[in-house]
């Protein structure tokens, strides 16, 4: 006897989500979110999967920087020096 799932090679059918993300790329959201339902998927899932594959297109922008800015305890260190000085003004923040 001969096994027959051994002499047969199949190829796996494609996956719903292959299949949905094919028609993504091809077709646009609208198409694949109608061909997802036909396939039984759930709303939810179909949306977070057109997000993913929406933000792979986006590269991600580099963050501005920012100048620092004195911070208060830079400030109260210098009220204390003034007070320390005497002469009860408080002394200029240079940055």
């Amino acid at each position: 006897m001969t096994n027959t799932a051994t002499s047969k090679s199949k190829s796996p059918a494609p996956s719903r989500k292959s299949k949905v993300k094919a028609l993504f790329e091809a077709q646009g959201v609208e198409a694949a979110h109608t061909l997802g339902l036909k396939l039984k998927l759930k709303p939810s899932t179909l949306r977070t999967w057109c997000a993913t594959w929406r933000r792979e297109g986006v590269k991600p922008t580099p963050k501005a920087k920012v100048a620092s800015k004195p911070k208060a305890a830079s400030k109260l260190k210098a009220k204390v020096e003034a007070k320390k000085n005497g002469n009860g003004q408080t002394a200029a923040v240079t940055a």
